[in-house]
């Protein structure tokens, strides 16, 4: 079994790679941008599960045709695909950004990115030869302030295109993760596909370097002093569960968030998601938005 995570190479990312590693049994394919950090991340999966099976490959989820290219070289090297996790994602930039496809930083590295890169693998995991396929989408329990407008998905124009810090823009890129996994989900038992799962999930609010593009607003060292985060391992449980767990399998289109509100740390367990992210229209007003932004080509 081949199982992909995209930003292996630190956080939840390698936390995840390094778990599904150590249960065995599987290849695991550290999909990141820099090749030479990725290079680090296996080293150190191999330091704590000699023998493991890791391998490391380049993408950039931020530009289109490194996605189209990581794919394009995944289908060279491997015949199957078993786990899809779609981890990468950047978090409230301070400012906006574009990317070198002149979209929106955090949407597109967070939405746009992953489903260009589900549509170009999607056919080899159907192909797989398993029971027990699983797509896991990287949301928040930010989607909750991410009530889409599809009148500006790329966050444009002042004041309020980019607002609150790069906070709200952030928001709707995680309830588009949720969209995305309920249409996916939608989509793929109309077409009968009944052996491929997908689900979202909060990790938490978690100790990792995702703050990193807070800058002078980062908040996060208050958060850790007064005891508000969870660590990496105890974050990445719940997508390790979606991805490989048994209790996981067949379960498709559902939410898994993690309960330190409810005064359980580390707990990941399904529950229901922002009551606007149920919107089927907006499902698939957002899919076809997406395809005209990504070129991408379904089958479903």
């Amino acid at each position: 079994p081949v199982v992909v995570i995209t930003g292996a190479n630190t956080g939840l990312g390698f936390e995840s790679a390094k778990e599904i590693a150590k249960a065995g049994g599987r290849r695991v394919v550290l999909a990141v941008r820099s090749v030479e950090r990725g290079e680090t991340a296996k080293t150190r999966i191999l330091a704590a599960v000699p023998g493991a099976s890791v391998d490391v490959m380049a993408i950039d989820l931020a530009d289109f045709a490194s996605v189209r290219a990581f794919a394009d070289a995944f289908k060279a090297k491997y015949d199957r695909l078993d786990v899809l996790m779609n981890n990468s994602g950047v978090m409230a930039l301070p400012q906006r950004e574009t990317t070198v496809d002149g979209y929106e930083k955090q949407m597109q590295t967070n939405h746009f990115g992953h489903f260009l890169l589900v549509s170009l693998l999607l056919d080899v995991m159907v192909k797989t030869e398993s029971a027990d396929k699983r797509i896991v989408n990287l949301s928040s329990i930010a989607h909750n302030f991410g009530t889409f407008d599809f009148h500006n998905w790329n966050s444009e124009g002042f004041p309020f295109g980019y607002a609150g810090l790069g906070w709200l823009p952030y928001g709707r890129t995680k309830m588009a993760n949720m969209m995305f996994t309920y249409e996916l989900d939608r989509r793929l038992k109309k077409a009968g596909i009944t052996d491929v799962c997908t689900n979202a999930v909060h990790p938490g609010v978690v100790d990792t370097e995702l703050n990193r593009s807070l800058g002078a607003f980062d908040f996060y060292p208050q958060l850790k002093k007064a005891g508000q985060l969870i660590t990496s391992e105890q974050g990445a449980r719940g997508q390790i569960a979606a991805a490989i767990a048994p209790e996981f399998a067949g379960v498709s289109g559902k939410y898994i968030a993690e309960q330190s509100p409810n005064g359980k740390p580390g707990v990941h367990i399904e529950q229901r998601s922002n009551d606007f992210s149920y919107d089927t229209e907006a499902w698939a007003r957002l899919w076809k938005d997406s395809v005209q932004v990504t070129k991408a080509e379904w089958t479903i």
